[in-house]
């Protein structure tokens, strides 16, 4: 279990594959609480854990954590002060 107050500046570093290209992102967020925020598998606890200036690390399978992306049809909207038009794109 975590302690309420218990914050921290984190960078993820994220590294991914679609079908096209190889990504590589960096995230940083300030006021981490291991407390309050959702992080996946047991990447809360690692990072919990850590001393100042620690790394943790956790890899996913694709899917794991998110569906598979499928194109779906959407709606588009434009709206003005005086009209609002929507149509499917």
């Amino acid at each position: 279990m975590y302690a309420a107050g218990k914050t921290a500046t984190v960078e993820f570093a994220l590294r991914w594959q679609s079908a096209v290209a190889s990504h590589n992102e960096r995230l940083y967020y300030e006021r981490i609480n291991f407390w309050r925020d959702f992080f996946p598998g047991t990447l809360g606890e690692r990072l919990a854990a850590l001393p100042a200036g620690g790394v943790a690390s956790q890899s996913f399978a694709p899917g794991e954590l998110l569906a598979a992306y499928t194109r779906q049809p959407y709606t588009a909207c434009v709206r003005s002060r005086s009209t609002s038009k929507c149509a499917a794109a």
